[in-house]
């Protein structure tokens, strides 16, 4: 696909190819509408033309599109154009993990232990955040893994940022089963449960992710299977490292790590992406006493339910020193496990079914800290009878967080096992001793007496809080946003802005980018580049909304919603939700075919409702000499935007000749919508209807009756010869008359009637057929040009050129001097000095409208002198030589001697 390079697609320039995979070709692009370098993916066309993988491409594409995470790429845009799929990304210059180990390789040399170390680490650290968006990545391995050089510097440990690439991808291939083996390499990243097609989950990621580290620490990969079933015997031997085969100078510590990831068991595996990352921070920092992710089992006389601590502040950017949740498995009871920052605190037993949190104590479970980030009655947990929890925001200040999403004040909702609940820099999970009794036995070990503490079991009663604005002032807990508007109206075609001012409320300088959900992307245009605030500091930023004027852009409300939030923190971001109408238009397209239809035939009129609202046609049929009956549908017909339907409409004649030869009745249709400000469109076709016993039975029976009489007529031809004669001419003028007649209907008026057109080729209602300026009959009877062919001579002249100037549109080389017309300086002046005069051969495909003779000797009739404008069939009712046979001549450019 390299000849794609230099070209532009949409607006995007393509400058070079800078990779190729799997799923599809990989290009550095120029982003002609924001004027920066982006990644454009291109799917491969078998893939990009797969119904399935196309109707997924979008969804998965919207959900990638969602992770906003240093070590993630983003994903910008993604559209289809021409029945190819697109996805555009942030452009990282350094390659992947997979080329640096090769470079490296080349040089004899390895990646450092340290290094290696960090880049998992950062990996892990993106997949948790995917992973807690719902996000599954399926194909985790080295070429999927893009470097950065960090514009910081500060890292001890490596020069360059770790992004995971090509989210959602993996699962689009697998889902519609374009991969049964897959290549080596991804063979021997993908975990047990994953080979064998079963069930997986964020586990098996951690699986690929041991496959790395090994491969980093070591050297190569801990296996090279060459099929699925080598990949299965190899993924379940056990342990992939041990004492016996453990490389010199690989920490014990590192081999626990890699061992527990490659689990063949899930259940043995770390259960987050955060313990990985946990793990390998505390090998980082050499505390070889925290080197396991679940932290040891708290002294049951700290234990109580109510938790204290002090001086809290804003969290680390980095998540991965906060330690995850330890499971406290020798409680009997459901426990609430809360973290701060780099503490794993005591687990909280939840023995009552109303819990209340906050920073007073009159709180069940109280924390301790600013007024900034904990309410005085902040929130409560309430189990449900038929088993888990709900939690409600008592109407805090700064909000209390279910996964990504701020609880609205007062709404209780569901408790996911797995979801985790923050409150300013508190991070809670629930652990359900119905859980911890399917992995392994409870231990026995009574739960601590809970401490008096007065005021516990009181219901809490929350204090009005502080609203934020509904729409105009959404406050999150360090970024505040005002709109100009959250309710717009727009005509599709054109636009409309709105502003953001948005307010950095933290202590640290941010940045800030802005997201569009819900609407298609081809229809918002984002800010060029992320919006930089230091503390307390506010600036603006404009989001355009151009619904384009296609049927797609659907007139209506359409419900949208602004996300706004932090780059560096994922956790921090507010969202407006808006709404966007669009107003109505009207367009539509209408055909006809076939354009000649026989009896009991109908005409299809094909009707595409061009514009973005629902409308209704009506289709009135006309025949303006009132000889033909129409049959429809039921009207007016209702079609949606976007959508095309086809009407049958039959034309039946009023009254059909006993006998006689085909008639052809012009009628036209008139296709009319109902929406404003559209014109009618007019579609002409034409029936053609025979008589009810054709001419030639007529003829057949009247060849029986002379045969019956020939020897009577033989006897009688002296006395009969004359009025015979008579008899005879006076029939064929009839027949030349009547025929003339009912063939001379002329519906374009090109002097060429309908039945001379179709047996031409020509279009009986288009006075131009192939648009080279002659009509049809000028073409047939003046010039002897191809009424079907534009340029008849193929001297790239259209044929009406060469007739308005002074050449031949049947001769390319007028003059005759060599030299073609259309390159000929001089095509009309003679070839030579002493010009003779040349008759021109003009070919006569058809008689002029006079009837003048010449000497050439053809034999005439003289009982007629009849010249049809058309070729006259022969007559068939006797066998006698009848006047329509004789082709009559016509005067032509040659002398008369």
């Amino acid at each position: 696909m390299t000849d794609l390079i230099g070209q532009t697609i949409d607006h995007f320039r393509i400058e070079r190819q800078v990779g190729q995979g799997g799923m599809g070709v990989v290009y550095e692009a120029t982003d002609l509408s924001l004027n920066r370098r982006v990644a454009l993916k291109i799917m491969h066309k078998h893939l990009a033309t797969h119904d399935m993988f196309q109707q997924r491409f979008v969804r998965e594409a919207q959900n990638a599109a969602q992770l906003k995470h240093p070590n993630i790429v983003q994903v910008h845009q993604f559209f289809s154009k021409e029945s190819q799929l697109f996805l555009v990304m942030e452009l990282l210059e350094d390659g992947s993990l997979h080329d640096y180990m090769l470079r490296q390789r080349e040089q004899g040399k390895r990646i450092d232990q340290g290094e290696a170390v960090e880049l998992v680490r950062q990996i892990a650290t993106g997949l948790y955040y995917a992973h807690q968006q719902g996000m599954i990545h399926r194909d985790i391995k080295p070429a999927n893994i893009l470097l950065t050089k960090d514009p910081d510097g500060n890292n001890p440990f490596t020069r360059y940022r770790a992004l995971i690439a090509d989210f959602g991808l993996a699962k689009l291939a697998q889902d519609v089963q374009l991969t049964q083996s897959g290549p080596v390499g991804t063979l021997a990243y993908m975990s047990p449960e994953q080979i064998l097609g079963q069930k997986i989950d964020a586990r098996s990621d951690i699986y690929a992710l041991g496959v790395i580290l090994f491969e980093l620490v070591v050297g190569q990969r801990p296996f090279n299977p060459r099929s699925i079933r080598e990949a299965v015997q190899m993924h379940r031997k056990g342990p992939v490292l041990t004492p016996e085969n453990r490389p010199a100078g690989l920490p014990l510590e590192l081999e626990e790590v890699i061992n527990r990831c490659m689990a063949a068991d899930p259940k043995d595996r770390y259960q987050s992406a955060h313990e990985v990352a946990y793990a390998l921070r505390h090998f980082q920092q050499g505390d070889s006493e925290r080197m396991k992710a679940t932290q040891p089992q708290p002294s049951p006389e700290l234990i109580g339910p109510q938790t204290h601590v002090t001086n809290p502040t804003w969290p680390n950017r980095d998540p991965s020193i906060y330690p995850p949740a330890d499971r406290s498995d020798v409680y009997t009871q459901d426990l609430l496990l809360i973290s701060y920052r780099s503490k794993q605190l005591d687990p909280f037993p939840i023995n009552q079914g109303i819990v209340t949190i906050g920073r007073e104590a009159g709180n069940h479970l109280v924390l301790q800290g600013e007024k900034s980030e904990v309410s005085r009655f902040h929130a409560r947990i309430e189990r449900n009878p038929e088993g888990g929890y709900y939690v409600i925001d008592l109407g805090s200040t700064n909000g209390t967080y279910l996964g990504r999403d701020r609880l609205q004040p007062n709404i209780a909702r569901y408790w996911e096992p797995d979801a985790v609940v923050r409150i300013g820099d508190y991070w809670m999970r629930l652990d359900l001793i119905a859980n911890r009794n399917k992995t392994q036995p409870p231990k026995v070990a009574p739960a601590p007496a809970p401490r008096e503490t007065a005021g516990r079991t009181q219901p809490h009663r929350a204090e009005a809080p502080e609203q934020p604005a509904p729409q105009q002032g959404i406050e999150s807990e360090s970024i505040q946003v005002q709109t100009s508007q959250t309710n717009v109206v727009v005509d599709p075609g054109s636009h409309i802005d709105i502003t953001l001012n948005v307010t950095n409320r933290s202590k640290y300088v941010d940045h800030y980018g802005v997201q569009v959900q819900n609407l298609p992307p081809e229809w918002v245009t984002l800010p060029t580049a992320p919006l930089k605030l230091l503390p307390d500091k506010n600036d603006t930023m404009t989001i355009r909304l151009h619904p384009p004027r296609q049927s797609g852009s659907r007139a209506g409300q359409h419900q949208f919603s602004l996300r706004i939030g932090s780059l560096k923190y994922a956790n921090v971001y507010t969202t407006i939700n808006c709404m966007m109408e669009i107003h109505p238009y009207y367009a539509f397209s209408a055909s006809l075919e076939p354009r000649l239809v026989q009896r009991y035939v109908p005409v299809l009129v094909t009707i595409t409702n061009e514009g973005n609202a629902v409308d209704t046609y009506m289709l009135t049929p006309n025949d303006s000499q009132y000889a033909l009956t129409f049959t429809l549908p039921d009207l007016p017909i209702e079609i949606a935007p976007g959508e095309t339907v086809e009407v049958p409409v039959e034309a039946s004649p009023r009254r059909q000749k006993l006998v006689g030869s085909t008639t052809v009745h012009a009628f036209d249709i008139t296709v009319t919508g109902k929406g404003p400000g559209i014109a009618p469109k007019q579609l002409q076709a034409a029936l053609q209807s025979g008589a009810l016993v054709p001419r030639v039975v007529v003829g057949i029976a009247a060849l029986l009756g002379v045969t019956g009489c020939l020897v009577l007529t033989l006897a009688l031809v002296s006395l009969l010869g004359g009025r015979q004669q008579g008899e005879v001419n006076a029939t064929a003028t009839a027949q030349v008359v009547d025929q003339t007649a009912q063939a001379g209907l002329d519906s374009d008026g090109d002097n060429l009637t309908n039945e001379r057109e179709l047996q031409l080729g020509t279009d009986p209602f288009n006075a131009d057929t192939d648009g080279d300026g002659l009509e049809d009959g000028e073409e047939v009877r003046t010039w002897g040009t191809d009424p079907l062919k534009r340029d008849t001579d193929n001297d790239t002249l259209l044929d009406g050129t060469e007739v308005q100037g002074c050449t031949s549109p049947t001769n390319p080389d007028t003059n005759g001097n060599g030299v073609p017309d259309n390159i000929d300086p001089a095509p009309c002046e003679a070839a030579s000095p002493t010009p003779t005069l040349t008759a021109t051969n003009i070919p006569t495909a058809e008689p002029p409208p006079t009837a003048t003779a010449t000497t050439t000797p053809l034999f005439v009739p003289t009982a007629t002198s009849l010249v049809p404008p058309t070729a006259i069939p022969p007559v068939t009712a006797t066998p006698l030589p009848l006047p329509s046979s004789t082709t009559l001549p016509f005067p032509t450019d040659t002398p008369t001697p």
